[in-house]
């Protein structure tokens, strides 16, 4: 049996930083730290959870709040939270929420009835109330795009106005001067961010720009860019999201309009599914297992005791072939 005592000598290091780093109970090294969990993966360590619960009274579960599991979005992201807290001897308990606030409401009840240690909330609808009980509980959070930072609360913001702008620029460097914007729900924050980010560029561009709210979905991506070209003479379409863009796709290939020769589709995700379309989808990727992982880092250091910070996350355009010139 893999004790803790070969972990420590594998890595070089003492039982008792193998306990610091596993526990979080006190800061050591990055180095050191990455040395220990390399040895508790190599060697196929597995620390006695259900003592670890009845000593520090915390759960050795921690929770992942997604709010649609059915979205291609967010495997990858859950993939390398899971794995991040595997590798530290804990499990992650992923919850869906269908973008339902109550439901929300009651996954914090049952994080705190579990007595998870921490949880990340990959939205950004999630109310004041909700994050104002899991501080006062103790519990460490995580949310995409809350803002400011407080007491065992962190942020993860990914900068959508850099893709935004850069598919933009690409988009008016083909000769496109009539864009038009699939966004999403107008109650999400994300999705607002990403339309004011798109007015801004089109504007700055002094390009005709149209938009209209969608609901991140492929049947929404559908509906909606027939509703815009009915309407507005655009020669290119960025959507929100990949499914809506792949809807547009879907939309503009129903009523006989050429990719890219007639109209131009720009997504926002980098989904696995846009290098699939046809044409393959040109969109802003989001490094989303980096986020999986900076997610659960960020959790467990303000369980050990780091304060909560903002970390922004960059992104970048992928361009392939259902963009071209005019």
């Amino acid at each position: 049996m893999v004790t803790i005592k070969k972990v420590a000598e594998r890595a070089g290091v003492s039982v008792a930083t193998v306990s610091y780093v596993l526990n979080a109970v006190r800061k050591v090294r990055p180095e050191t730290q990455q040395r220990v969990l390399a040895a508790v993966k190599e060697l196929g360590y597995t620390p006695n959870t259900a003592a670890r619960s009845l000593v520090s009274g915390r759960s050795s579960i921690v929770g992942l709040v997604v709010p649609d599991i059915g979205n291609p979005f967010f495997p990858e992201i859950t993939t390398a939270f899971q794995e991040a807290a595997n590798a530290t001897g804990l499990e992650a308990m992923v919850i869906n929420t269908s973008y339902d606030a109550q439901r929300t409401r009651n996954v914090v009840e049952r994080l705190a009835a579990m007595q998870v240690p921490g949880a990340a909330f990959l939205t950004s609808q999630v109310d004041v109330a909700v994050k104002e009980s899991l501080a006062k509980r103790g519990i460490a959070a995580v949310y995409m795009d809350y803002g400011e930072p407080g007491p065992r609360i962190s942020s993860i913001a990914v900068n959508y106005r850099q893709g935004m702008l850069e598919a933009i620029g690409h988009l008016a460097g083909l000769g496109h001067r009539r864009l038009a914007l699939i966004g999403g729900p107008a109650h999400g924050a994300a999705a607002q961010r990403r339309k004011l980010a798109f007015l801004e560029g089109t504007d700055a561009a002094g390009l005709d720009a149209r938009v209209i709210d969608s609901d991140f979905t492929v049947q929404g991506g559908y509906f909606s860019c027939a509703r815009l070209l009915s309407a507005f003479a655009a020669t290119a379409v960025i959507a929100a999201n990949d499914l809506m863009a792949i809807g547009a796709l879907h939309c503009a290939f129903d009523h006989g309009i050429a990719v890219p020769g007639a109209l131009s589709v720009v997504g926002f995700d980098d989904i696995t599914f846009a290098q699939f379309t046809q044409p393959a989808l040109t969109t802003v990727a989001v490094p989303r297992a980096e986020i999986g992982r900076l997610a659960f880092r960020t959790m467990w250091g303000m369980v050990a005791g780091e304060a909560g910070r903002v970390y922004e996350v960059g992104t970048s355009l992928v361009v392939r072939g259902s963009t071209g010139k005019v």
